[in-house]
């Protein structure tokens, strides 16, 4: 009897490690400023993933893509942005 117990420990135990590892290679996580791109062997999906805790398909991969705007001025002479008209 008590052979069965420990055996059924064991087993409930490997169990557990077994989902954990799952849920462990599952998860993946968008970074805020980022969103997600997911892909697998069949191409890339229609739908993105926003920023946040996604669970998928041990299968399919993420590629993290920032999503933030840079505003760039460029600064010229007064007479144009190279000079124009100044001489």
């Amino acid at each position: 009897m008590q052979h069965k117990k420990t055996f059924a420990g064991i087993v409930a135990g490997l169990l557990a490690v077994v989902v954990a590892i799952a849920l462990f290679v599952s998860v993946e996580r968008v970074p805020v400023g980022y969103v997600g791109v997911v892909y697998s062997a069949a191409g890339v999906e229609d739908q993105t993933l926003a920023q946040g805790w996604h669970l998928l398909s041990p299968l399919k991969k993420v590629s993290k893509f920032p999503v933030s705007q840079q505003q760039i001025v460029f600064f010229g002479r007064p007479g144009g942005l190279w000079g124009e008209g100044t001489r």
